[in-house]
């Protein structure tokens, strides 16, 4: 649970869209299950190595290495001196991004075990979204190098190409806009059945990322609070990355009662581990964050099913947003170049977007 001093009266909590109201210690129960079901991803270390670039970021970063435990340390320094065997100092964005695409899964996949989603991120190459396929394609679109830090923007880049790879988990198709709210209607028809799948069919959805920054330096409260706490309510919503520059945390939720948004923080390293044992990948444990204090680069995350009626059901729930609009007619190219990205290592380089 939150650490916090709110140890009296009723609390109103979502979780990704969901409301609990905690009045009892059944419905506190009730609350902390459904925060022990969603997926956590962590920094990680001992994992399989990863060849540094020749003009990339050096594994032997005193700093980082102080950060994990003596003996992964010491390890690293004698026999990994070439490669990455972990995460630690520059991997959080990543971690967030993979978070918000394991929870998309999860909910595409209702019945599926958790072990299953769990699977496609554990940290080897052979497994799709896995820290090692991240860092692959974000070489392959000449955005990053292992051991450099991911913006939102390029981790949205690269979950969008992943999801082009490996659309068989649930999720046919993601639809990014990188630098703003907007997002072109035509675009998501295109991709969209008549009407819902036949009974006994597995129905697909569609994953919508949206790269924003809701001002210079920090959020404008007064015009973007209330959206930020609506996508936090929408039942459509798998979650926010996020954070804090160079520090990025997974928004999946939110205290109604005191206005504060609930958070994981990445940054607590696990070991990787192939004995299957997956309790490092869920936690009761989260904080809140007033909202002020919250970054305004951000990736915001909704998953709608490849059906025209839930689209526009969708678009119901955030038609008076001040964040994100639907535009009518289709993304033009000259649109889409200016939505691309080429390189980037700092959510700090407001150029990247357009200031909503």
């Amino acid at each position: 649970m939150a650490q916090n001093d709110d140890t009296v009266g009723v609390v109103k909590y979502s979780v990704l869209g969901d409301v609990y109201v905690v009045d009892n210690d059944l419905h506190k129960k009730e609350f902390e299950n459904a925060v022990s079901r969603l997926i956590q991803m962590t920094y990680r270390t001992r994992f399989e190595p990863i060849v540094k670039d020749d003009d990339g970021p050096s594994p032997l970063n005193i700093k980082n290495l102080l950060r994990d435990n003596f003996y992964n340390s010491i390890e690293n320094l004698l026999f990994n001196s070439h490669c990455f065997t972990s995460d630690i100092g520059w991997g959080c964005m990543i971690r967030t991004g993979q978070t918000l695409l394991a929870n998309a899964l999860q909910r595409t996949n209702k019945g599926t075990p958790c072990s299953e989603i769990i699977e496609l991120f554990v940290d080897e190459t052979k497994n799709p979204f896995s820290i090692h396929n991240f860092i692959t394609v974000g070489k392959d679109l000449n955005l990053v190098k292992v051991g450099e830090w991911f913006s939102p923007s390029i981790t949205i880049q690269i979950i969008e190409k992943l999801i082009e790879n490996n659309n068989d988990h649930g999720i046919k198709k993601c639809i990014v806009s990188i630098s703003s709210g907007d997002i072109y209607e035509q675009d998501v028809l295109d991709e969209l059945d008549d009407s819902e799948p036949p009974a006994n069919t597995k129905q697909q959805h569609i994953l919508l990322l949206f790269g924003i920054k809701l001002g210079i330096n920090t959020i404008n409260i007064e015009k973007y609070g209330q959206d930020i706490k609506d996508i936090t309510n929408n039942k459509y919503t798998c979650g926010i990355s996020g954070g804090q520059p160079k520090s990025s945390l997974f928004f999946f939720g939110y205290n109604n009662t005191h206005d504060r948004i609930l958070y994981f923080d990445p940054h607590k390293p696990n070991n990787f581990t192939t004995d299957n044992d997956y309790s490092t990948y869920h936690s009761t444990e989260f904080n809140e964050l007033e909202m002020f204090n919250l970054d305004p680069s951000m990736i915001i995350g909704f998953l709608v099913k490849n059906n025209k009626a839930d689209w526009n059901k969708f678009k119901s729930t955030i038609k008076h947003s001040n964040i994100i609009k639907v535009l009518s007619g289709k993304r033009t190219d000259a649109d889409s170049s200016s939505y691309k990205i080429t390189k980037c290592t700092s959510i700090e380089d407001d150029e990247e977007y357009i200031i909503v």
